[in-house]
């Protein structure tokens, strides 16, 4: 019996020290997970500040895409962590919160008809409804195509947002919106693979101002540019890209050797700048199979200071 009584007391203390040990494992792989974590976000978070600085050094009176901050960069720390980052230019799209200046005076074309002409660009050829309900979420008033008294209606029911969007999740949100809008769907035709995806024509910038946020016609690609100009214009645009492709635009007088400052030129001009002022910089650290990813929103004033207005871990 005594020995028996041993024997037990020797299981029960081998059982004991096995589950010590697996924890101790376990809570020392759980901190080497975390330290990993913490490591990669500091060398993600250094490549954000090195591109700031890059950004920062940039003259801000001209910006187009042979510049030093369009260039992607890479380095490598001697712990071994690779970091990628990349600055995206935010004036390069249409941004969806100029909706909100709809009520300005606009004479020719306003912000909704610019982003209903994008819209039709990138195939999609009904955007009256869509275009409607984000101009009821982002004004300030309650009357619209879309506004509380719609949603109140839903399960679960929500208010309108009534103000400016904060991220690109918001708009699934919104009347009219979601996810296949977005998608990059894999061409079927000739005509299907020349069309632009309209995630890759509009931004999203969380930042208040008083006049539209401007489309950088250095950077724009065509359909954003054939968005702001109308329908119909692609002839103009063309030259335009022709004429950037040769020489940067230094100003927007640069316009008017294409095109008649009385024609279409002249709706078009409140949306379009030869300077940009919001960038996006996304940094990814990898080591091995690891990976952490931090972006940052970035406004540079007239005079090249940088605040960072928005960041994501």
């Amino acid at each position: 019996m005594v020995l028996v009584f041993v024997m037990l007391v020797l299981a029960l203390v081998s059982s004991l020290l096995i589950q010590v040990q697996v924890g101790t494992r376990t809570s020392l792989r759980r901190e080497e997970a975390l330290l990993r974590e913490v490591l990669l976000r500091a060398a993600a978070s250094d490549g954000i500040h090195d591109a700031l600085g890059i950004l920062a050094d940039d003259d801000p009176a001209i910006d187009h895409t042979n510049e030093l901050w369009a260039t992607p960069r890479m380095s490598v720390r001697p712990s071994g962590i690779e970091t990628r980052t990349r600055i995206t230019d935010q004036n390069r799209y249409f941004d969806l919160n100029n909706l909100a200046d709809e009520a300005a005076p606009f004479k020719e074309r306003s912000p909704g008809d610019v982003l209903m002409d994008i819209m039709t660009h990138c195939g999609h050829f009904t955007p009256i409804s869509q275009v409607e309900a984000l101009k009821s979420w982002v004004d300030a008033d309650s009357e619209g195509y879309a506004e509380s008294s719609f949603y109140a209606q839903l399960d679960p029911p929500y208010t309108a947002a009534d103000r400016w969007l904060y991220s690109w999740r918001e708009l699934l949100w919104v009347r009219d919106f979601d996810r296949q809008m977005f998608d990059r769907h894999r061409p079927r035709s000739v005509a299907d693979a020349m069309r632009a995806a309209l995630i890759d024509c509009i931004a999203v910038v969380p930042a208040p101002r008083t006049n539209p946020l401007a489309v950088n016609v250095n950077t724009a690609d065509m359909d954003v540019l054939m968005g702001v100009f109308g329908i119909g214009q692609d002839a103009l645009v063309r030259s335009l890209v022709f004429m950037r492709n040769r020489r940067p635009m230094a100003s927007l007088g640069d316009l008017t050797l294409i095109a008649d400052p009385e024609g279409p030129l002249k709706g078009a001009l409140p949306y379009l700048d030869v300077k940009s002022r919001f960038f996006e910089i996304e940094s990814t650290a990898v080591q091995e199979q690891h990976t952490e990813t931090v972006r940052a929103l970035a406004y540079r004033g007239p005079e090249g200071i940088i605040d960072v207005i928005q960041w994501v871990f």
